[in-house]
C-alpha cells in the first residue's frame, strides 16, 4: 500500500502539510496555535487506486511553546 497525508484549514486541503509518507507514522511541525480546527485525510493507494480518504479533525493549541 502507498499513503498520502494531507493537513489543512479545510476538508481535502493539504495547506499546512501534504505529502507521501514513507512510514505508518508522521510528525508535522509548524502547525498553527490559535485553536483552530485542523482538517487531516489520509489516502490510501490499494489494487491500483485510491480508497476513500480517512478523515480526522483536531483543534490546534491555543498557545505556541512547549
Amino acid at each position: 500500500d502507498q499513503y498520502w497525508l494531507d493537513v489543512g484549514n479545510s476538508v481535502g486541503q493539504g495547506d499546512l502539510w501534504g505529502g507521501p509518507l514513507t512510514a505508518t507514522s508522521q510528525v508535522v511541525s509548524g502547525l498553527p496555535c490559535d485553536g483552530r480546527t485542523i482538517y487531516v485525510q489520509l489516502y490510501t493507494h490499494r489494487s491500483g487506486g485510491w480508497l476513500t480518504p480517512q478523515r480526522y479533525t483536531y483543534t490546534a493549541k491555543t498557545t505556541c511553546g512547549p
